[in-house]
C-alpha cells in the first residue's frame, strides 16, 4: 500500500520539480541555468543520501522523503542568492580582467547570506535527540541536505555561472547577430 502511494506520487513530485524549474528559469533568466541549478541541487541531496546512509531507499522512513522537498524548496532558495551575489559583484567589478576579485566579492558576501541556511540546516541536529527513530533520520537527512546543498551550490553554481557568462551567453549573441 505505501508503495501505491509512494508510486502514484512520483508524479506529483516530478510536476514540483518542473514547477521549480520554471520558476527557476524565470528568476535566474536562462533555462541553462535553471536546469543546471536544478542538477546540482539534486546532486546535493544525492551526496547527502550517500554520506547519511548505507541502507537501500526501501529502508528509508517515509518522514525522511519530505528532506527532498525541503532541500529543492531551500536549495533553489540557495541559487538566487548566489546569483544575487554574483550579479551584485559584477556592478563592482565590471571590467573583463576582475574575474578573480568578482569571484572573492560574492564568496565573502555568500558567507554572511548563506549563515541562516547553514544555522537552519544544523537546527536539525536537534531531532537527533529524539527517541523516534524515523524523526532521528529525518533531522540527520535534512541537517546534512542543507548543509551540503549550501557547499555544493557555493563551489558549483560559481563556475556554471562565470561558463554562462564567458562562453555560452557570448556565443548565443553571435549567433542571434548572424
Amino acid at each position: 500500500e505505501v508503495r501505491t502511494t509512494l508510486g502514484s506520487d512520483v508524479s506529483r513530485a516530478i510536476g514540483v520539480l518542473v514547477f521549480t524549474l520554471l520558476i527557476s528559469w524565470v528568476q535566474l533568466r536562462s533555462l541553462f541555468l535553471a536546469f543546471a541549478g536544478l542538477a546540482i541541487v539534486t546532486m546535493a541531496f544525492l551526496l547527502s543520501c550517500a554520506i547519511v546512509r548505507r541502507e537501500t531507499i526501501e529502508d528509508m522512513s517515509l518522514i525522511s522523503f519530505l528532506s527532498v522537498f525541503i532541500t529543492v524548496a531551500m536549495g533553489t532558495n540557495v541559487l538566487y542568492i548566489i546569483d544575487d551575489q554574483w550579479h551584485r559583484a559584477r556592478r563592482l567589478y565590471p571590467e573583463a580582467r576582475a574575474q578573480a576579485n568578482r569571484i572573492a566579492e560574492c564568496h565573502k558576501h555568500l558567507i554572511i547570506w548563506l549563515l541562516p541556511m547553514c544555522f537552519t540546516g544544523a537546527a536539525f541536529f536537534v531531532h537527533l535527540a529524539s527517541r523516534m527513530r524515523p524523526l532521528r533520520e529525518f533531522g540527520l537527512l535534512t541537517a546534512v541536505c542543507l548543509l551540503s546543498t549550501c557547499f555544493v551550490c557555493v563551489a558549483m553554481f560559481i563556475p556554471v555561472l562565470v561558463f554562462h557568462e564567458k562562453i555560452l551567453r557570448p556565443a548565443l549573441y553571435r549567433r542571434t547577430d548572424e
